[in-house]
């Protein structure tokens, strides 16, 4: 297998390089690569966790809060010597998210440590991509956390075996304001709190899809007539939620 590769740090991660956690050329799983920091996080270079003939591994970032979007990948502010960190929002490269999600399921999962606008994950730009793996986004450290989607998600890919997931979105607050589909494979949205959806959105799973909405309330608003649409091509729409609907 491809064993285990952490970059982690009090203050502050670059991650300007390639890390290879891969399986092996006949046999053997892909490995797990985290990027963190209790500070802030540059998550630039190359990462793979793929298996020729396995699963493959996943790639964790973790930093305080993240905006994915056209900037450039950074996080920190740095002026040596001596070195001087000022926290920011990471921001991922929609790009970049996008190349490393061929070669590894990528969860994002922002924390409540640093200075930055913690607990935060927003998405600015469209995310489309071509593989089997899944982008998993959690912010969920606490019960003010947020994950706000104003760019669609999107995965192209057929092979995503019925049960696994695609999308997986979880977060106290979610803000659904653009679309999320999936050629195959489950989307799982889980506001533990609230989940909004704003229209005009559709939510799309193809093949054998199943489309799984859990947490607290669950609010669909409609205020400029586009309408909202929940659709699977032949899987499941399971909403079970605590609060209103």
């Amino acid at each position: 297998d491809g064993g285990r590769v952490v970059l982690w740090s009090n203050q502050g991660t670059w991650m300007h390089g390639e890390i290879l956690a891969q399986g092996g050329l006949e046999i053997g799983d892909g490995g797990f690569v985290e990027i963190s920091s209790h500070g802030c996080l540059d998550p630039q270079g190359y990462v793979s966790t793929l298996a020729p003939f396995g699963k493959t591994g996943t790639l964790l970032l973790d930093p305080s809060a993240v905006i994915i979007g056209p900037l450039a990948d950074s996080g920190l502010s740095v002026v040596p010597p001596p070195y001087t960190f000022n926290a920011l929002a990471a921001n991922i490269n929609d790009a970049n998210l996008v190349a490393l999600l061929g070669s590894n399921h990528i969860t994002i999962n922002a924390g409540v440590s640093g200075t930055a606008a913690q607990g935060s994950i927003t998405v600015q730009s469209p995310l489309t991509w071509n593989s089997t793996n899944a982008l998993t986004l959690i912010s969920n450290a606490t019960s003010s956390d947020f994950i706000t989607i104003n760019a669609a998600i999107t995965n192209m890919n057929a092979g995503i075996a019925t049960g696994s997931d695609c999308i997986v979105i979880s977060s106290p607050n979610v803000t659904i304001n653009a679309d999320l589909s999936a050629a195959s494979g489950d989307i799982r949205i889980t506001g533990s709190t609230e989940t909004t959806v704003n229209d005009p959105v559709n939510i799309t799973t193809a093949l054998t899809g199943s489309m799984i909405i859990r947490g607290g309330a669950l609010s669909a608003e409609t205020t400029g007539g586009g309408g909202i649409h929940f659709i699977t091509a032949d899987g499941d729409l399971d909403c079970p939620v605590t609060g209103d609907i």
